[in-house]
């Protein structure tokens, strides 16, 4: 949804069946998944992708039906890689520049149990934020459903001032973006998803939440 409470996306993941269930299983949190971003009239606008993972989880946002010999899904935009720590939250965020190529445009260096993860650009100002939102104990604590927060642009933070004291004045740019969606679902398997569920599906907005 987006901040006006509309429906604009879903994020799918693929090949959900059997497989992917006794996976989940034993892999847990580390499992590889390819999820797509689709929009009400059916079309995939995102291709997000995982491979397994040991440690660091590695997610890539990716356009798809561009064949560039990057990714056989298609053309990569950026990708995020969790930087590990013992108790802290935290990610490195990168824009792709092609041929392998990529500059970082942010970090995530969030404390220990953390529920909101701004995005610092290389001035230290917050240019974006993933915020998990509390729904209560029985959902919080029973099932791996969650709603968050993106935010991408200064006006998203408005009145909130306590959190984001310095909030850069220019928002991220598209494949930015692009790059800090596909780091909301990684910080949602990281973390939050105890039984490593994920969004088998889940309706999704900029800027919005997801739930």
């Amino acid at each position: 949804m987006n901040s006006a409470g509309q429906q604009i996306a879903w994020l799918q993941e693929r090949d959900f069946g059997i497989f992917k269930a006794i996976t989940r299983q034993f892999y847990r949190t580390h499992r590889p998944f390819t999820v797509d971003l689709i929009d009400l009239e059916g079309q995939i606008l995102m291709t997000i992708h995982r491979p397994f993972s040991f440690i660091n989880s590695h997610i890539k946002a990716i356009l798809p039906g561009i064949q560039n010999g990057d990714h056989r899904e298609g053309l990569i935009i950026g990708e995020s890689i969790q930087n590990w720590h013992l108790w802290r939250r935290r990610y490195n965020l990168f824009d792709s520049m092609g041929d392998n190529q990529y500059v970082q445009f942010g970090k995530i260096d969030a404390g220990f149990l953390q529920w909101e993860f701004g995005v610092e650009n290389e001035q230290g100002q917050i240019s974006g934020a993933v915020s998990r939102n509390f729904v209560g104990l029985f959902r919080e604590f029973m099932t791996d459903t969650g709603v968050y927060v993106v935010r991408m642009d200064p006006s998203s933070f408005y009145g909130l001032d306590d959190i984001y004291s310095n909030v850069a004045p220019v928002g991220m740019n598209l494949d930015q973006k692009a790059v800090m969606l596909a780091n909301a679902v990684s910080i949602d398997f990281d973390y939050f998803s105890r039984k490593s569920g994920g969004p088998g599906l889940m309706p999704i907005g900029g800027s919005g939440d997801w739930s």
